[in-house]
């Protein structure tokens, strides 16, 4: 039986943790917390040392908006 971040509950989407999104976006694991907390990026708060998950079609919608926006997701 598989968890919920292997599984995206249940959608057939592995979630990612803070350091795989930050590894994919060549920023600091606080960089992701700080667009998880002002509702840049949308995550799943797991509470405790578990921190969040992020679905991949999230980080996609995330980097798709400030590519329209002309922003760079290291900000």
């Amino acid at each position: 039986m598989s968890s919920a971040a292997d599984s995206g509950a249940g959608d057939g989407e592995r979630l990612l943790t803070v350091a795989e999104v930050a590894d994919h976006l060549r920023v600091t694991d606080e960089a992701v917390r700080r667009y998880l907390r002002r509702g840049e990026l949308r995550g799943i708060p797991l509470g405790g040392p578990a921190g969040w998950r992020v679905r991949p079609s999230e980080l996609e919608r995330f980097l798709a908006e400030r590519e329209r926006r002309g922003g760079d997701a290291r900000h």
